[in-house]
């Protein structure tokens, strides 16, 4: 009999318990998701105000005014278009001050959308910013470029709204095609390397290697050359290398074109144009480079700044050595001067 109740009750205890569990569970996540809606709630009613203290202070709008939105709209675009960088910056310190909530961009964020003053102060900043991205040099770059994004506020939104239109302005974002060909008329540009070695024609099949650190390309008859991707440099290893043991041969035309392009192409002796697509970071280093490339003292902070420790393979070795000839060549011109001076 007492193993009857006692099994009865273990009965009840593991039938009753689970439920008594979901029930506090859902209390608990209807709490949260009540919490939540609050804090959306209240969010929805700060931007309001926000908004409406906006109209009133900067543009002279309220509820009353005929065709608010028209006006507002018209009103914000002219004031905001005749502002300095430091009026600009004025009053977005001002708008910002407004908000009380801890993650302020998304308050901002959400302010902007809704508020063509707001709108047009960001974007005028964002130009402004635009300006010091395109005239980066050797010893501005680490004030300019932060790979790891350090401001807050509306000054991050300012930052990510210039940093993606000067890269997409700039063209960082373009097809293969057309890197390929600004590769063979740009010499500026870091991220192609000519790779040379063949003593016969080499046939367009250029399979990469499954890692993607090879590319392997054939002659016209029994030469084969596998390369260094990274490096841009010709390897003495060997297709049956144990090394490639557990490694598949991709067809170039299948293969992922994000990362690397390359071409056979018709020089002095056969060879292949090997491009890796830029970074932002790789990119920017090269913009800095050709903005820098006249002045000793700029090329000399582009090599010590700390985005040059960042850049990898061999675009950073083409940069090294781009800024070496142009110090270089800069030293001897100065040279040369002084004799002819003195």
């Amino acid at each position: 009999m007492n193993y009857t109740k006692h099994y009865f009750l273990g009965f009840y205890i593991c039938a009753v318990f689970p439920l008594f569990s979901m029930k506090l569970n859902t209390i608990e996540n209807g709490n949260k998701n009540d919490i939540a809606q609050d804090n959306i709630t209240k969010l929805v009613m700060n931007m309001r105000e926000i908004h409406n203290k906006i109209d009133a202070d900067y543009l002279g709008v309220d509820e009353s005014t005929y065709l608010k939105w028209v006006v507002g709209s018209w009103r914000s675009f002219c004031k905001s278009y005749f502002f300095t960088d430091e009026q600009a910056v004025e009053e977005m310190n001002r708008i910002e001050s407004y908000i009380t909530e801890q993650k302020k961009e998304l308050a901002l964020q959400n302010l902007a959308e809704k508020h063509w003053y707001v709108d047009y102060l960001l974007n005028f900043l964002a130009e402004s910013k635009i300006k010091e991205f395109k005239n980066i040099k050797g010893s501005t770059i680490d004030t300019v470029y932060h790979p790891i994004i350090v401001e807050e506020g509306y000054k991050k939104i300012v930052y990510m709204r210039a940093l993606r239109k000067y890269l997409h302005d700039e063209g960082l974002m373009r097809t293969r095609y057309a890197y390929y060909y600004e590769a063979i008329e740009n010499l500026d540009n870091i991220h192609w390397a000519i790779l040379y070695g063949h003593q016969e024609n080499i046939n367009g099949s250029l399979p990469i290697s499954s890692d993607g650190n090879y590319l392997k390309s054939n002659g016209d008859h029994h030469e084969e050359i596998i390369w260094d991707i990274k490096q841009a440099t010709k390897t003495n290893l060997l297709e049956n290398d144990p090394k490639f043991e557990n490694i598949k041969w991709i067809s170039y035309e299948s293969y992922d074109y994000r990362r690397y392009l390359a071409e056979v192409i018709t020089k002095d002796e056969p060879a292949i144009l090997l491009m890796k697509r830029p970074t932002r970071v790789s990119f920017i280093l090269q913009q800095a480079f050709c903005n820098s490339k006249n002045d000793r003292q700029e090329l000399l902070a582009l090599r010590n700044s700390e985005n040059f420790k960042l850049i990898q393979d061999f675009p950073k070795n083409n940069l090294e050595k781009r800024i070496r000839e142009c110090i270089q060549e800069l030293s001897s011109t100065h040279e040369l001067f002084d004799v002819i001076t003195g």
